[in-house]
């Protein structure tokens, strides 16, 4: 299969910058309790969470959109428009899955998550199904996550993150839930037991079901 190509590798950093740091205000349009993507790729209902911000960004090839609150909780979307190298590859239902695992693996996890957190494991990853179609799906843990809030190693938190990676006309999208737990309780989620599993589906399938695809 081929490898990720350098004009994606260029869309990811401009986009991680967005993850990270966010913009002033939106690039996006909120009309009421909708976002709409400046890509006009899609809508997305606007998730009520307390202090809620709005960050995004976007370019000509991809862009993001992370709605976060006050009690570390985030919703994000990246989105990345497929390059036509790819259609082959992504149209055909078996390598698809393996196309989907690969750009997790290889683009996502070293370009994206290993620079919020040098410490990061991946739980859990399988496929689910939602509304006929077929999404890639990770519980990651992520420790010493970039924060404003020194903490010490006995009270310090760690990051529970879910992924969906799928792909939606002519795009990828990456979907993710943030969850907290303090250090004391990390342990419990490896491996992640079948509750938490369906718990961080249920979360990401809310995020997904916000979402209204143009």
């Amino acid at each position: 299969m081929k490898q990720i190509t350098r004009n994606w590798l260029l869309i990811l950093t401009v986009l991680e910058a967005s993850f990270l740091v966010g913009c002033a205000a939106t690039m996006g349009k909120i009309e009421g309790n909708v976002y709409l993507s400046p890509s006009d790729n899609f809508s997305c209902t606007i998730p009520r969470l307390p202090g809620l911000k709005i960050r995004d960004d976007y370019g000509r090839d991809g862009g993001s959109v992370s709605f976060y609150g006050d009690e570390d909780n985030l919703n994000s979307i990246i989105y990345w428009r497929l390059q036509p190298e790819y259609l082959e590859v992504i149209n055909n239902p078996i390598t698809m899955r393996s196309f989907y695992r690969e750009f997790f693996r290889n683009y996502v996890m070293p370009k994206l998550f290993l620079t919020l957190s040098p410490k990061i494991r991946i739980l859990y990853e399988n496929f689910v199904e939602i509304d006929q179609e077929v999404l890639f799906f990770s519980i990651l843990e992520m420790a010493e996550t970039q924060t404003f809030i020194q903490q010490s190693p006995e009270d310090r938190d760690y990051v529970i993150r879910g992924v969906f990676i799928f792909r939606e006309s002519d795009f990828i999208y990456m979907l993710s839930d943030q969850y907290t737990v303090p250090s004391s309780l990390s342990r419990e989620w490896s491996p992640p037991s079948v509750k938490q599993i369906d718990s961080r589906i249920a979360a990401l399938e809310t995020l997904y079901k916000r979402i209204t695809f143009n």
